[in-house]
């Protein structure tokens, strides 16, 4: 990869057919051995607005990769250390809060929202959440 990125640096967010980056790919493959180490030099060459990029259905990486557990088997426990490793390192990057990250997060299996949930950018965004005031009116 990195023989890759410096005969073609812009190959880090080059997108294919269907609008997906490196990062989409990597994020619906986390399951496998190499993943976490490509997430983690795709965040370390190009920086943390790699996870923000939608592909043209929309999608962030964050969609893709919880499409890509649909049927996933858990009991795998190096795959799913892997998972693990991959989601610690894009949420670590600190993605947008927007309405989408957070459907996309509720969209991740139970064991792996478990994970997300002790993230302290998940923790930040979700008690900004709770703490933001509720209009009310009176009657």
């Amino acid at each position: 990869m990195e023989v890759l990125t410096e005969a073609y640096e812009a190959s880090l967010v080059a997108k294919e057919n269907k609008g997906r980056t490196p990062m989409h790919l990597a994020m619906v493959n986390a399951h496998r051995a190499a993943s976490p180490g490509v997430i983690r030099f795709l965040l370390e060459k190009s920086g943390p607005d790699l996870v923000n990029m939608r592909d043209h259905d929309g999608y962030l990486p964050l969609h893709l990769l919880a499409l890509g557990l649909k049927g996933f088997k858990a009991d795998e426990i190096e795959q799913r250390n892997n998972v693990s490793e991959c989601l610690k390192m894009y949420l670590g990057a600190e993605p947008k809060p927007t309405a989408d990250f957070l459907t996309a997060l509720q969209d991740l299996p139970d064991w792996l929202q478990d994970v997300a949930v002790v993230s302290p950018h998940v923790r930040n965004i979700l008690n900004k959440k709770i703490v933001r005031r509720f209009p009310t009116s009176i009657l």
